[in-house]
Order: structure tokens, then sequence, then C-alpha cells
């Protein structure tokens, strides 16, 4: 395989949330972590898109729940999903590769189903999940 970058964007505000949903509960795991838990291992880089001035709030959480990685970089979220997504490609280190770009606020994907994607992307240029057709 070749390298894997993923970029969890977790920048948003959570206004309709009404609070901080990426540090809300969820199984005593702050919601982001789920994912940063589930494809750290398969990542050549983990880019965590965050909003500005709060890096240092989101490494403390990896670090308290022992998911420091020298994997892990950051990047800081933007106006928009499109800008956030933007920010995190421009701080990965290698320009080959396969990208996954995920809604850290959506914890429950797995690393199989990314797998699956990945081998979708390298045999057909790129993958997005989606459920069959009823």
């Amino acid at each position: 395989m070749s390298n894997l970058g993923i970029i969890l964007v977790a920048g948003g505000s959570s206004t309709r949330f009404g609070a901080d949903k990426q540090f809300a509960l969820l199984a005593g795991l702050p919601v982001f972590l789920h994912s940063v838990r589930a494809f750290l291992p398969c990542a050549t880089e983990l880019v965590l898109v965050v909003p500005s001035g709060r890096q240092e709030d989101f490494h403390g959480k990896i670090v308290q729940y022992k998911l420091d990685s020298p994997k892990i970089r950051y990047a800081t979220g933007g106006a928009t999903r499109s800008e956030s997504v933007q920010n995190g490609l421009a701080a990965l280190s290698f320009a080959d590769g396969i990208v996954a770009i995920h809604d850290a606020a959506r914890p429950l994907a797995t690393a199989e189903l990314l797998m699956k994607l990945v081998e979708a992307a390298e045999t057909f240029g790129g993958a997005a999940p989606a459920p069959p057709v009823t």
C-alpha cells in the first residue's frame, strides 16, 4: 500500500449541537478520539483539523488518552468545511498516496471500512462509502 494520509476534520463550531461535540463523551471517550483511535494504526500521517486556538485542547486529550504519536499533525480549520479540508491537505508531508477525509464528529467508522475504501480508491482512483440501494 502507498502512503495513507488521513484528514480528520474537527474544526466546526458545534452550534447546532449546543456544546463542544468533539469533547462530548461517547462510551467514555471524547467523540473525536474514536476516529483517531480507529484510524491512526492505518495512517502514514493523520492530520487533525481543529478550530483556531484549540490545538492544545485537542492535543491534551490525545495525550490524556495515551494516543499521542509522531504520525499526528495539526491544521487549523477554515471558515468552511472545504477550507478546513484544504488546510488539512496542506499539512500532509508527502506528495503521493491516498488521502482519506473523515468528519471526526462521525465516530463509528471503522478501520475495516477505511481499508476497504483505500483498496477501492487504489483500484478506481477514488471511493466513498454509501449504503446499498434498496
